[in-house]
């Protein structure tokens, strides 16, 4: 018997170096995976055969393509193509005589395509039996979406309850029948694990006990439904014709919400511009896609874009970047905000009403800070004067009521108890993005370069001199009111034991920097002597703001490694500023002197986070009155990004740090 040969040879290479014609070494992971960091997508699978189209399929393709084609031919027997003709002629071609076959099946009648089956368990493919049986049971989901639309979702407010409970109910019945899913279920299902996982990352919390609820420790469940999820996108990504829906925008969003708690930022800085790319492929950023959609699916892809445009533009401040969404690729308009109304009068009030200034801010950002001159138009203090008008006018004075810098009406707060931490939030965003603006002015009088240069004087230009002054002054203002809302936003976020979403990572970073803003605007003012800004009552009493506020980033450090690294690269700050400020109060004040026992420099105390005020040991000034300034220091004087994060104290560049789950930290 005579075998058939074909040149078909089996797949000897993951899917990933098959994908990227790379020769694999057939491990588990591969080597190219490994340097990668894709480990997970290191999946070996033989590839099925190419499907191939039979005789009957292209003969009717071909009768398809030739009946389409036969009202484009000329008229054979017009009088302008006779040469044509006679050309035809005597290559024996006869147009006017077709083949016999094609024309008899030219003139038989097509049958009528079926119309498809409505039932999705014979329409669509089932689920794999093995994702089936790892789905947690509606028990487990139904509590972790309870406590996501309380807890988290009003940081984002991207999912809307009224209208996401009716599909998560519909979507469980066709689950527990075992009916088909399509494309649409299967990112209906990945929304709602990756919904599960941002709630277990706020477990334990002491409003959602878990006994009896889910078996073992939310940690264990987090790592198998994150495991389970990844599992279920794979497919999902590697199919190249799959049409995207707005729902799988949604999970890959919250799927960055989740890295970025994790301090992942490279992970989400790469999920970030694949989503980006499959929010364009269904048309997200334009306010007419092309094909019909209702109000409320409207209004819900506008907040789904304008979530991914804070998250680029945030993470374009953070890492120093150019945004994934370029200005003017997009004409989507601002949510219309007219969803589930608290109060129409005297003023308009909704869940989203805070995200809406925070696109503005975004918006604000991207044109100042992100811009081709920034890095000339930041020292300029009569730009930095006009950009600072412009972020009270167009954003502070439309603030409504609820949500106001100062004296908030607090009437609605029981009505939507989330408001006061969004009022927080806003807060906190707002005066640190004030305070990246004025960054460049943290040293006026050129006390802290490292070069001893000149201070610049008055009589060289004393209205830009004078004009400096006052955003130095505003900076500490700024900072001082981030680590006030900062303060505040830990006390409201529940007891030591709750694990608020905030926690993970917006807090440790804004907190991160305003003392490290405020501390070096302190040491500036201390080395200026008399021509600082600040007397001598202000300035003890901004110091001790800024012990407070280090003391509450070290309490923070030991449930987070990202606020654990903060104190770290800031600890070199605390130890000049202990040197080169006085004692804030006295020894009667429990303030304790310059012998007494307390952290060497360079060490870090995570004692009892109650005892806000800590002694700090002296060291001497260097001969001349120089300080050896951090390492951090330029970078973060120069540029509003977070940078100067990735430097040790000695200078040393680093990528990654481990967190306590096992995960790394990349920045």
């Amino acid at each position: 018997m005579q075998m058939k040969h074909t040149r078909r040879r089996p797949t000897k290479s993951c899917l990933e170096c098959n994908r990227r014609k790379k020769k694999c070494n057939r491990e588990k992971p591969c080597n190219h995976c490994i340097e990668r960091e894709v480990e997970h997508l290191c999946i070996y699978r033989e590839l099925g055969p190419r499907l191939r189209a039979s005789r009957s399929q292209l003969l009717d393709r071909d009768i398809d393509c030739r009946s389409r084609s036969t009202s484009d031919v000329d008229d054979p027997s017009d009088p302008e193509d006779k040469s044509h003709l006679e050309a035809l002629d005597a290559l024996e071609y006869r147009p006017q005589r077709p083949n016999r076959v094609l024309k008899e099946a030219l003139n038989m009648p097509r049958p009528a395509l079926a119309a498809p089956k409505q039932t999705p368990s014979t329409a669509m493919p089932i689920l794999p039996s093995h994702l089936r049986e790892s789905f947690p049971n509606r028990q487990v989901t139904d509590f972790l979406v309870e406590m996501f639309l309380r807890e988290i979702n009003r940081i984002h407010e991207l999912i809307h309850p009224p209208s996401f409970t009716p599909k998560y109910n519909a979507w469980w019945k066709d689950f527990a029948s075992n009916c088909g899913i399509d494309d649409e279920s299967m990112d209906f299902g990945l929304l709602i694990l990756r919904i599960c996982v941002l709630s277990l990352q706020c477990l334990p919390h002491p409003n959602y006990p878990t006994v009896r609820v889910f078996d073992g420790s939310p940690q264990t469940l987090k790592r198998k439904l994150y495991s389970l999820a990844n599992s279920m996108e794979l497919p999902q990504n590697l199919a190249r014709n799959r049409k995207r829906t707005l729902a799988s925008i949604q999970h890959q969003y919250y799927h960055i919400c989740y890295l970025k708690n994790n301090s992942q930022t490279r992970e989400c800085w790469f999920l970030l511009g694949q989503t980006v790319n499959d929010a364009h492929s269904i048309g997200l950023h334009l306010e007419k896609p092309g094909h019909p959609i209702d109000g409320l699916e409207m209004e819900l892809r506008r907040r789904t874009f304008w979530s991914l445009y804070i998250s680029d533009r945030f993470m374009c401040t953070l890492l120093g970047r150019w945004p994934l969404i370029p200005e003017g690729h997009y004409d989507v308009q601002l949510p219309q905000d007219n969803l589930q109304a608290i109060i129409t009068s005297p003023y308009h009030l909704t869940p989203f009403t805070d995200r809406i200034y925070h696109i503005k801010l975004a918006q604000f950002m991207q044109s100042s800070m992100c811009s081709f001159s920034w890095k000339q138009d930041q020292t300029n203090p009569y730009i930095i004067e006009k950009l600072s008008r412009k972020l009270e006018d167009d954003i502070v004075t439309h603030l409504p009521p609820s949500y106001r810098l100062s004296s908030p009406d607090i009437s609605w707060d029981s009505a939507e108890p989330s408001i006061r931490e969004k009022r927080l939030c806003l807060r906190l965003v707002f005066y640190t993005t004030k305070a990246q603006l004025y960054r460049a002015f943290i040293d006026p009088w050129n006390s802290l370069s490292r070069n001893q240069d000149p201070a610049p004087e008055k009589s060289q230009d004393g209205e830009a001199f004078e004009l400096s002054l006052t955003h130095h002054r505003a900076l500490i203002d700024a900072a001082c009111e981030a680590i006030s809302s900062a303060t505040k936003l830990y006390e409201m976020t529940g007891p030591d034991e709750c694990t608020a979403p905030e926690r993970f990572f917006m807090l440790p970073v804004t907190l991160m920097e305003s003392i490290a803003c405020l501390g070096l605007c302190l040491l500036s003012n201390r080395l200026a002597g008399s021509k600082g800004v600040l007397d001598s009552a202000t300035l003890s009493e901004t110091y001790m703001i800024f012990l407070d506020a280090f003391a509450l980033l070290k309490w923070q450090a030991q449930a987070s490694d990202l606020a654990k690294r903060g104190v770290r690269t800031l600890d070199s700050l605390d130890v000049l500023l202990s040197a080169a400020t006085p004692s804030p109060a006295s020894d009667e004040n429990a303030i304790t002197s310059a012998s007494s026992t307390g952290p060497t420099p360079g060490t870090i105390d995570l004692d009892d986070p109650k005892n806000l005020i800590r002694g700090h040991s002296r060291v001497p000034f260097g001969e001349g009155g120089s300080l050896d300034l951090p390492g951090w220091m330029p970078s973060f004087m120069k540029s509003p990004s977070s940078t100067w994060l990735l430097h040790e104290s000695g200078g040393r560049e680093i990528t990654s740090i481990n967190t306590h789950n096992d995960l790394e930290l990349d920045i």
